[in-house]
């Protein structure tokens, strides 16, 4: 038994709705999410967004993705410290 579009036609119809010209959706849809860290890590910038909540049409949040130079910075940085929490003795 194969997947069925049954029952998802308008959400399929909602995806398929053209998106207004905006560079960094450009930049998303044109490379793929695995490129954006590879394309922040060329421009050496922290991260590209690569999700945009507006609201009453002005950007009200977005997430970046970041440069592999920049997650690994921050994943070694995070790591020392969880292992520095994790020799501190119990507090009761």
């Amino acid at each position: 038994m194969g997947w069925s579009l049954q029952g998802h036609e308008p959400y399929l119809r909602e995806a398929l709705q053209p998106i207004p010209y905006n560079p960094e959706y450009f930049a998303i849809t044109k490379l793929g999410i695995d490129k954006v860290s590879d394309l922040a890590e060329k421009l050496d910038v922290p991260g590209i967004p690569f999700y945009l909540a507006y609201e009453d049409g002005k950007r009200k949040d977005n997430i970046l993705m970041p440069g592999l130079s920049t997650l690994q910075k921050f994943l070694i940085s995070w790591s020392d410290k969880a292992h520095e929490l994790g020799k501190e003795p119990e507090k009761r």
